[in-house]
């Protein structure tokens, strides 16, 4: 990224790259539990890759999701961090690409890592 010029990365995660903001969730601890327990390469890696965007010098945004759905976009995405009672377990495919795509452009969860759903 850095030989092309490009600072920007945004990425999707899930709540097993946990973040400081977070809160205790049984919800969310549950699910990321059963990962961890069940698949144990896959949640070390995605700790791994979001310890790698933090410690990285990009403009990082790291976007955690649940859940996906295959429903129509619905334009209503809550973002957040967990235990706080803003995010919910699930969020459509469209939403989730659609506040993606915005955060190339939008600062507001520049180089933080928000929990996404509708």
């Amino acid at each position: 990224m850095a030989g092309a010029g490009t600072r920007r990365l945004v990425i999707s995660s899930t709540p097993s790259a946990s973040d400081p903001n977070d809160l205790p969730d049984p919800r969310f601890r549950l699910l990321v539990g059963i990962i961890k327990s069940l698949m144990r390469p896959a949640y070390d890696e995605i700790v791994d890759v979001a310890r790698i965007v933090r410690e990285s010098a990009a403009d990082w945004t790291i976007v955690r999701v649940s859940l996906l759905n295959s429903g129509p976009g619905s334009g209503n995405v809550q973002t957040g961090y967990l235990g706080r009672r803003q995010i919910g377990a699930r969020i459509s495919r469209a939403d989730l690409a659609s506040f993606m795509l915005n955060q190339a452009s939008d600062r507001t969860w520049l180089r933080k890592a928000p929990a996404v759903s509708n």
